[in-house]
């Protein structure tokens, strides 16, 4: 008899307390309803999701099938791309951020210079984002408000906001105030080519 660790609300600390690798979905027909539910609740966990297929899956051949102790499961891949393009891309964007880093190097202190004269505060900005498998971390960017803004909590920002400083106008309009993230590159939070990391 298995021993029964919770529930579907509670998947994802079932999951953290038992440092599980791999998580098998077991459900009755009846009960597919559940199984997009169950999916979304382990999108941001690093587990391999294996699913017992219904026999029209099996003799199609239309899914990547695995066993455990000979019963068929379907296995859900998050890797779109195959390690060798996995590569290729981190080598990518570890050589493009790397000659961003050198060749901007006067824009970014030139920026620094600005931002330093136009208003009080740190030249960069840092704010915590949510990364791939929901790891935080946190990003980078010159920053464009005066200090304090965010006092009472991020708030969503307007073209007439007053909080912008002057040169952080021009630094959002144009984007300059991004290039740091060049850095987050480097070390592998983000990628150049990728979905924008949000807060949480």
């Amino acid at each position: 008899k298995l021993q029964c660790l919770g529930n579907i609300n509670n998947i994802k600390k079932s999951i953290a307390d038992k440092e599980a690798e791999e998580v098998i979905i077991a459900i009755e027909s009846s009960e597919h309803k559940n199984l997009g539910i169950i999916i979304n609740e382990l999108e941001n966990t690093n587990v391999t999701i294996k699913i017992i297929p219904d026999m029209y899956d099996i003799l199609s051949g239309q899914v990547k099938m695995t066993n455990v102790l000979g019963t068929p499961l379907i296995e859900i891949s998050r890797d779109i791309m195959p390690v060798w393009q996995q590569t290729v891309k981190r080598v990518f964007d570890i050589v493009v951020s790397l000659l961003s880093l050198i060749l901007l190097s006067p824009v970014y202190l030139l920026i620094a210079l600005l931002v330093k004269i136009d208003s009080k505060g740190d030249i960069i900005y840092n704010h915590e984002r949510i990364g791939i498998h929901g790891k935080p971390f946190r990003i980078y960017k010159f920053r464009t408000m005066y200090s304090g803004s965010e006092k009472n909590g991020p708030q969503l920002s307007s073209e007439k906001d007053t909080r912008i400083t002057r040169i952080g106008k021009t630094l959002r309009k144009i984007r300059l105030d991004e290039i740091p993230q060049f850095f987050n590159v480097l070390k592998g939070d983000m990628s150049i080519v990728g979905p924008r990391p949000e807060r949480q």
